[in-house]
């Protein structure tokens, strides 16, 4: 019996003090989901990367995206080669991780379905076309 207290009793002090120590801080690490509410009245910056042929050829060039609603945003493409900025109006829907940007004009940078490989509640990376050697990458930071 005394051995049953004693034992307990040691257990609890040991949380006690493991509990308390300094400097010894615990990050709980959340998975975020990929949802229009997550995106909603958030922006981002990141890069849009374009591999052909197997990674052959590559692109990159900086992109910020804002997703106003559930279902619209707006986003600016920087065409390093050209030197020229483009601005652009999607609608978009998700469907678990992946999601469909609808733009209606030019430039069309993100047009098409994005499967999301990467979504943390500060990070946001989407690939393009994953079954092809022609890739596109997303790769996002949450700025707001």
């Amino acid at each position: 019996m005394k051995k049953g207290v004693f034992l307990m009793f040691m257990v609890a002090v040991g949380l006690t003090f493991s509990a308390c120590s300094k400097g010894s801080e615990t990050v709980v690490s959340e998975q975020a989901v990929l949802t229009a509410e997550f995106l909603k009245q958030s922006a981002w910056k990141g890069t849009l990367t374009k591999s052909y042929n197997d990674d052959e050829f590559i692109s990159e060039s900086p992109v910020s995206i804002f997703f106003a609603t559930d279902t619209r945003g707006e986003y600016e493409y920087s065409d390093l080669e050209s030197g020229k900025k483009y601005k652009g109006d999607f609608t978009y829907g998700i469907d678990d991780k992946l999601i469909n940007f609808v733009e209606e004009s030019f430039p069309n940078q993100l047009d098409g379905d994005w499967l999301a490989t990467k979504i943390t509640n500060d990070e946001l990376e989407l690939v393009k076309d994953i079954y092809s050697d022609s890739r596109q990458y997303l790769s996002l930071k949450r700025t707001h």
